[in-house]
């Protein structure tokens, strides 16, 4: 029987990888589904209305994060739109090593699974994640955090585009730059 059906998000430069981890998956009994520019979506068709029907009818979406997806803008929107949309689980695999500094900073905190260095032992606990409907567990084979939330949080963290009011704005970038901000919460509406 299969598990809950998984959308796999990457970059078209990483279809290769992704068409490996697709048929692992599948080999696994577990319901993928893929963009890999051949059958899923046909010529002609509405490219990015078709993404987001296929991100709405799946339980869980695995990204698969490389220096090619992490600075890739439709991608971004995949990952981000599962994650702060539909508030279903994300699992980020990591296909090879990502700067901190293009590593998505939405995504530092999150776990991911390495497949880099050992695809099958990081395969084995994506599997295992996704069949059990669970989050990965750091201490896992091949799960890690890029960065805990903790001390001192870098400046490029907060590099990102703010839109709003002005007055509004220069009083909360002024609060992020501050030395003693431990926490602040921003409230209103996202589009």
């Amino acid at each position: 029987m299969a598990h809950e059906p998984v959308f796999i998000s990457h970059a078209t430069l990483d279809n290769d990888f992704a068409m490996r981890l697709y048929d692992a998956l599948e080999s696994a009994d577990i319901d993928a589904w893929i963009d890999d520019n051949r059958d899923d979506i046909p010529v002609g068709t509405e490219w990015d209305g078709d993404i987001q029907k296929a991100i709405h009818a799946h339980d869980y979406c695995v990204f698969v994060l490389s220096p090619n997806s992490a600075q890739n803008g439709n991608c971004k929107a995949e990952w981000w739109h599962f994650l702060n949309r539909t508030n279903k689980r994300l699992y980020v695999v990591l296909k090879e090593p990502v700067s901190i500094e293009i590593f998505p900073w939405r995504l530092v905190i999150e776990q991911y699974v390495d497949l880099s260095t050992n695809f099958e032992s990081g395969l084995e606990t994506l599997i295992h994640a996704i069949a059990d409907r669970r989050a990965m567990r750091e201490g896992e084979i091949g799960v890690h955090v890029k960065q805990y939330i903790s001390g001192r949080i870098p400046y490029y963290h907060f590099d990102i585009a703010i839109s709003g009011r002005d007055k509004e704005l220069t009083e909360i970038k002024t609060l992020l730059l501050e030395e003693n901000t431990r926490l602040l919460v921003l409230y209103g509406n996202c589009f």
